[in-house]
């Protein structure tokens, strides 16, 4: 994560993720993990151990209140094992995302 903002400290979390050995990534500012500085960058490195299927992230700050929860945010798809199950969730996700932006 690279934090542009010139103001305010940054984190990710990450919803569905029990996130086991690396509670510190968890990205709860003041609970898990201290805010991502200013002009400051920070890799979230953890093993993925959840079961196969969509979950999301967002933002969370110490100082923007509760519309910083939303500020960033997105999918996270964590793939079932093999290639062709990888294709078949990816075309999945490709036909969810043309049919809610036509819609």
């Amino acid at each position: 994560l690279k934090n542009s903002l010139s103001a305010t400290g940054l984190s990710l979390h990450w919803h569905g993720f029990e996130m086991t050995n690396a509670l510190e990534y968890d990205g709860v500012v003041g609970v898990t993990q201290c805010p991502i500085s200013p002009s400051s960058k920070f890799l979230y490195e953890f093993v993925v151990e959840e079961s196969p299927g969509t979950y999301w992230w967002h933002t969370h700050s110490g100082t923007l209140g509760i519309h910083a929860i939303n500020a960033i945010h997105g999918p996270l798809i964590v793939h079932p094992e093999g290639e062709e199950k990888k294709q078949l969730v990816d075309n999945l996700n490709s036909y969810a995302v043309a049919n809610s932006l036509a819609s």
